[in-house]
């Protein structure tokens, strides 16, 4: 639950007005006090300023009034010196447009990160030290080197590259396509995923062929 309500700070202290008072009719001796009210969380964090008000009181007969019902000549000097309501009230909005700004900037660079993965799963060429999630034939559970709308794959590490062939470990593994076995990857150590005892070669050609799923 949260708890917000309203706090008022003073802002500013005028001790000697030079204005007669309008009970006594003495000069210098209004004081005027500035305030500044503001919405607060839980009493401690202020969000926003609100209205600003001021009080006055004369230290000879004790004439007080407010700035909703000030005579004129002590509202014009009202009006003038009523200061702006200070930086620190403003803690709030500025937290708020700040986690929204980061959200933003964390949602943009997901999705720039998102592009570039896509193109780089969409890249004809095979990366060292890159893995792919790739299409396996669902009788035999092998890597299927055909375009095709595949139900079962699993993962591969591309080892090295010459100019016609590509050494690469197979993932131990095997998901439904729709799975993002990538995720296995990235919450343990890669040794555990793959056969990296046994690597295997397929051709530059043949990687070409491969139903690309997904790609780190």
């Amino acid at each position: 639950m949260i708890i917000y309500g309203y706090r008022k700070t003073k802002t500013k202290s005028i001790d000697r007005l030079e204005i007669e008072c309008e009970s006594c009719g003495k000069t210098g001796t209004t004081a005027m006090q500035f305030f500044q009210e503001y919405m607060h969380i839980f009493w401690i964090l202020p969000v926003f300023p609100s209205s600003r008000f001021a009080t006055t009181s004369c230290k000879s007969c004790g004439y007080t009034t407010d700035s909703d019902a000030m005579p004129p000549r002590y509202k014009a000097f009202y009006d003038k010196q009523k200061p702006l309501p200070p930086i620190w009230l403003f803690t709030g909005i500025a937290i708020v447009l700040f986690l929204l700004g980061a959200r933003y900037w964390q949602q943009q660079h997901k999705n720039v990160t998102e592009q570039n993965r896509i193109a780089m799963c969409g890249a004809k060429d095979a990366a060292p030290e890159r893995i792919y999630q790739v299409g396996v034939n669902e009788t035999n559970d092998e890597i299927d080197f055909s375009k095709g709308n595949h139900k079962m794959s699993k993962l591969i590490q591309i080892v090295a590259i010459t100019n016609d062939s590509i050494k690469y470990y197979k993932g131990y593994q095997t998901r439904e396509v729709s799975e993002d076995i990538m995720k296995t990857v990235e919450d343990n150590h890669l040794v555990n995923q793959f056969d990296t005892f046994h690597p295997y070669t397929m051709s530059v050609s043949d990687f070409r062929k491969l139903e690309i799923v997904n790609c780190r």
